[in-house]
Formats: C-alpha cells, sequence, structure tokens
C-alpha cells in the first residue's frame, strides 16, 4: 500500500521522481509524523488491546487515533 502512495506522490510532486518508494514515503513520514515513524500493527493492536481491556471499562464513544501525532487537514 505504502508503495503506491509514495509512487502517486511522485507522480504528483515530479521534484520526487527518481526516489525509490520507500525512501519517498520515509521522507513523507518524516515531514508530516511528529514521531518520525510509520504506525505498524503493534501500534493498532496495542490500542485495540487496550480498549478491549477492563482498564478501559469507563471509556465509551471516543475516537483514538493511532497516528503518531499526524494532523489531518
Amino acid at each position: 500500500m505504502w508503495e503506491k502512495i509514495a509512487a502517486n506522490h511522485a507522480v504528483v510532486n515530479p521534484e520526487l521522481d527518481g526516489l525509490e518508494p520507500r525512501e519517498l514515503f520515509a521522507r513523507t513520514v518524516k515531514a508530516n509524523i511528529p514521531i518520525q515513524r510509520a504506525p505498524t500493527a503493534v501500534d493498532v493492536g496495542s490500542a485495540v488491546a487496550f480498549l478491549a481491556s477492563e482498564d478501559a471499562s469507563e471509556i465509551t464513544g471516543q475516537a483514538l487515533n493511532v497516528n503518531g501525532g499526524a494532523v489531518m487537514s
């Protein structure tokens, strides 16, 4: 999925053409995500496990963004 997103980025931004998809993705992550790494399946799974646990029994109707601090506009 990330390789396709990176390839699309290169088409939309010609100055990025020629970069390997992984390098383009890494640059995009560093520029847009404050913790400077992409969320992983483990990150999402840990959040889900917490919400499914007794520790989260009082949490209802919330949105939890597992996105490393990225802001969507």
